[in-house]
Order: structure tokens, then C-alpha cells, then sequence
């Protein structure tokens, strides 16, 4: 993954600029800014420090919005017991959530 790229992609959702992103982080604009100029990658406490200014684990900041990163206890539960199930009854639970919307 393309670290910068990321970088700019999670700043253009926010609407953030690199100096805004420097505030949120506690690291210097001229850091950041280094790291585009020199096409650097950060180092692990740099790298911490944006996933907390932009409120993202590390691991919310290299998905790739594919697949979810972390599930809750109770969707945990839920996978487990779906594994269980007969192709009829996963169908019919399918079924059922869909007639919710």
C-alpha cells in the first residue's frame, strides 16, 4: 500500500489539510510535509500518532474497505452461529433481515 496515497485519500474524506492533520497528530507540519517532499514513509509512533489524529487504528488506516477490520462481541456470536446453519436456513435468516430494510 501506498502509504501517502492513504494519507491523502483519509485527509480528502475528512476534508483536512496536512497542517490540520499536524494539530490532530501533536507532529509538526514540516514532518509531514517532509514525508511528501522526500516521498518518506513515517516511523511507527509517527504513524500512531496520525491514526489517532484521525481517529482510525492502524489496522482502519491499511484496510482496504473490503472487509470488516474488527467485529463486535455480539457479531462474533452471530458469525459462530451462522457457520452452523444449513444452506436453507441461512437463506431463510437472509430472507428475514431483508424484509426488515
Amino acid at each position: 500500500m501506498d502509504f501517502l496515497k492513504r494519507l491523502d485519500e483519509l485527509l480528502a474524506q475528512k476534508g483536512w489539510s496536512t497542517y490540520q492533520l499536524a494539530k490532530a497528530s501533536g507532529l509538526t507540519q514540516s514532518t509531514i510535509s517532509a514525508w511528501y517532499k522526500k516521498n518518506y514513509q513515517p516511523n511507527i509512533q509517527s504513524l500512531e500518532a496520525i491514526c489517532k489524529g484521525l481517529g482510525l487504528s492502524i489496522s482502519e488506516f491499511f484496510a482496504d474497505g473490503s472487509t470488516p477490520n474488527s467485529l463486535t462481541e455480539e457479531q462474533l456470536a452471530m458469525f459462530e452461529r451462522w457457520s452452523t446453519l444449513s444452506s436453507e436456513q441461512k437463506a431463510l435468516i437472509l430472507k428475514l433481515i431483508e424484509n426488515m430494510k
